[in-house]
């Protein structure tokens, strides 16, 4: 590979990085069923949860602090990001 080309992939692997970390818009894309993401929900204190779309395309969550308000329509997420990969090394 020339220098050129490897330039242009060490400049350009941060901002892929970055794009996959945004947060995604509910109304422009979903999620994989049954694939925990972290949820943004705008309810009356902004917070955030660990949830998933059922194969009924209802979010579910087993946060705890996630009740059935802040998930059901009236608090529903209006954004979603995968979650980061777990660490690599055991230290």
């Amino acid at each position: 590979m020339g220098w050129l080309k490897r330039r242009i992939i060490e400049e350009l692997e941060p901002t892929v990085a970055e794009w996959e970390r945004r947060w995604i818009p509910i109304d422009e894309a979903l999620p994989d069923r049954n694939v925990n993401v972290l949820v943004y929900i705008p309810v009356s204190e902004e917070k955030t949860f660990i949830a998933s779309l059922d194969e009924g395309g209802m979010w579910f969550s087993s946060d705890p602090t996630a009740d059935a308000y802040s998930l059901g329509e009236d608090g529903a997420p209006t954004h979603w990001m995968p979650l980061p990969a777990p660490p690599t090394d055991s230290k």
